[in-house]
C-alpha cells in the first residue's frame, strides 16, 4: 500500500508505542495477545487489523475446532513416518486442550463437543485407517457404522473435538483482551515496517508506532506485507455455502476426502454449512481475492443434494483466505528483512484448532521458554 505526502503527514501525526506490536487481528493475532497478557501482564501490547476484528478466514469458516481427519493424519504418516506425524496431532490436541481450557471456560461461543467423523466409501481403507491409529495410540477413536448419508456406508469418528460461533469466539476474546488494555487500531492497514533503534516502526494509513517487538499474524495475507513473505506462505481461497435442509438434524462435523468437502449443521440456523472442492478449480482458488464462482458454488450445492437426495435452497455464500506452507504446518519465524519481528501463520486449512497453540508455542519463544513443536 503506497501513500501520499499529505497520508504521509497525518500518519506520522498520530504516534503510539509499545512493547510488543500485533499485525492481524485474526484469531492468531487475539491469541498473540491473549498468552502476553498471561505469561507477561506488564506487557505493553497494540494490535492493528487493516479491517474490523474477524474480517479474514478467522471470521468466514465453518467453524470446525478440529485437528483434521483420520485421513489427513494417516496422509501425514505416509509423508513424515508415525514418530513426527503423533508429535504434530499431538501438538494439535495440545492446541485444542488449551482452548477449552483458558476461552471455552471463559466465553460462552455456541461450542459443541459432538466429534469429527471422517467419511468412507471404502470399508478395507476405512479398516486400514482404524488399524494405523488405534497402533499409534489415538485417544477417542471409534468405528461408525451407519453415517446417515446417502452412498456413505460408514467412518471413522472422533469423539473430543467439535464446533463453534468463529466470530462470537473473536468478539469475546477482543473484548477480554481491550478490558486488560490491549491498545486496538482497527480499520488501518500497516503500509511498512523499518528498523528504528532497538525495534520497529510500522507506519499505518492513519497512525505511526514503534515497537520494540513485531508479530506478524497475517496467514494467507502475508505477501501483501512483503513479497519475500509469499515463499513461506500462499494465499489459497475457500468457498463455503449455507444450505436449508428443512427439520432434519445431523451431529457432528464431517469430511469426505474422496470429494475434498468437509461440512456440519449449524445449532442456530440448522441450515448446512458445506465448504471445500477447492481443487476441482485450483488454479482460480490459489488467489487471495474474495469472492464465491459459480464452478465451486455448484459443485458443493450438488455434493450435498447428492448427499442428502434432494434439491435444497441456499441460505448463504461466501469465501475467505487460508495461507498454506509447503509443508502444510504452520510457522514461527524470524524474520529476515525486519529486525524484532516473528512471523506466526501457515495453518494450512487447520487454523481455527491450531492458532491458539501456535501463538502460545510463539510467545513461550519469545519470553525465551522452552518450546515444542511450531
Amino acid at each position: 500500500m503506497t501513500q501520499s505526502p499529505w497520508q504521509k503527514t497525518i500518519a506520522a501525526s498520530i504516534p503510539w508505542e509499545c512493547d510488543v506490536a500485533i499485525v492481524g487481528g485474526g484469531l492468531a493475532g487475539l491469541s498473540l495477545a491473549y498468552w502476553l497478557t498471561q505469561k507477561a501482564p506488564r506487557t505493553k501490547i497494540t494490535l492493528i487489523e487493516a479491517e474490523d476484528i474477524g474480517a479474514g478466514a478467522s471470521g468466514r469458516n465453518a467453524g470446525f475446532n478440529t485437528a483434521g481427519s483420520t485421513f489427513y493424519l494417516a496422509q501425514l504418516v505416509q509423508k513424515y513416518g508415525a514418530t513426527e506425524a503423533a508429535a504434530y496431532w499431538d501438538f494439535k490436541q495440545e492446541s485444542l486442550r488449551l482452548m477449552r481450557e483458558h476461552l471455552f471456560a471463559r466465553f460462552q461461543v455456541d461450542q459443541q463437543f459432538w466429534g469429527s467423523t471422517t467419511l468412507y466409501r471404502d470399508e478395507k481403507q476405512r479398516d486400514e485407517h482404524h488399524a494405523l491409529l488405534t497402533s499409534m495410540k489415538v485417544a477417542g477413536l471409534s468405528v461408525v457404522k451407519d453415517t446417515g448419508f446417502k452412498s456413505v456406508g460408514s467412518g471413522l469418528s472422533f469423539a473430543q473435538e467439535g464446533c463453534l460461533h468463529p466470530v462470537k469466539l473473536l468478539e469475546s476474546l477482543a473484548s477480554h483482551l481491550k478490558s486488560l488494555g490491549v491498545n486496538f487500531i482497527t480499520g488501518q492497514a500497516v503500509a511498512w515496517g523499518e528498523s528504528q533503534g532497538k525495534g520497529v516502526r510500522l507506519v499505518c494509513s492513519r497512525s505511526t508506532g514503534l515497537a520494540q517487538h513485531v508479530f506478524l499474524a497475517l496467514n494467507g495475507y502475508a505477501g501483501q506485507f512483503h513479497p519475500s513473505l509469499a515463499t513461506w506462505v500462499s494465499p489459497k481461497r475457500a468457498q463455503m455455502v449455507a444450505l436449508h435442509v428443512g427439520e432434519r438434524r445431523f451431529v457432528g462435523n464431517f469430511y469426505d476426502p474422496a470429494h475434498k468437502v468437509y461440512f456440519r449443521q449449524d445449532t442456530q440456523s440448522g441450515a448446512m454449512l458445506v465448504g471445500g472442492m477447492r481443487l476441482i478449480d485450483e488454479a482460480q482458488e490459489n488467489s487471495d481475492f474474495d469472492k464465491t464462482t459459480t464452478t465451486i458454488q455448484n459443485a458443493l450445492q450438488a455434493y450435498m443434494e447428492e448427499m442428502l437426495a434432494g434439491p435444497l435452497e441456499v441460505a448463504a455464500r461466501w469465501s475467505g483466505v487460508m495461507g498454506f506452507t509447503a509443508e502444510e504446518r504452520p510457522y514461527v519465524r524470524a524474520v529476515p528483512f525486519l529486525p524484532h519481528t516473528t512471523f506466526v501463520g501457515g495453518f494450512s486449512g487447520h487454523g481455527m484448532g491450531l492458532a491458539f497453540g501456535t501463538a502460545h508455542e510463539a510467545v513461550e519463544r519469545f519470553l525465551g521458554h522452552t518450546t515444542r513443536f511450531a
